[in-house]
């Protein structure tokens, strides 16, 4: 005597879960991308500021310590700018 089960799933539900975790995590790279662009514009901001602060600076000493001061947020920049948000986003486990 042969026997044939079927079994029935709705996955409704779960495609709708499904569309719901794809839309968040697209809203989270954009999100991660502004964050980004902001960051390297204050960046960009502190630099400006601390050139022209530096124009004023009599003392060798201290124009070498805004120049100093200066070049750190540069390599910090370069060296994130080398990831994607989806590495980032790995990275930050979301």
């Amino acid at each position: 005597m042969d026997r044939v089960q079927i079994i029935a799933r709705d996955i409704n539900e779960l495609k709708k879960f499904q569309k719901q975790l794809e839309k968040t995590l697209e809203d989270k790279g954009m999100l991660m991308k502004e964050i980004y662009h902001r960051v390297k514009n204050n960046l960009m901001v502190i630099s400006s500021l601390l050139s022209l602060q530096s124009r004023y600076i009599k003392d060798k000493e201290e124009k070498g310590m805004f120049k100093e001061i200066k070049s750190r947020p540069v390599p910090w920049h370069l060296s994130t700018s080398a990831y994607t948000v989806p590495q980032i986003l790995n990275v930050l486990n979301w």
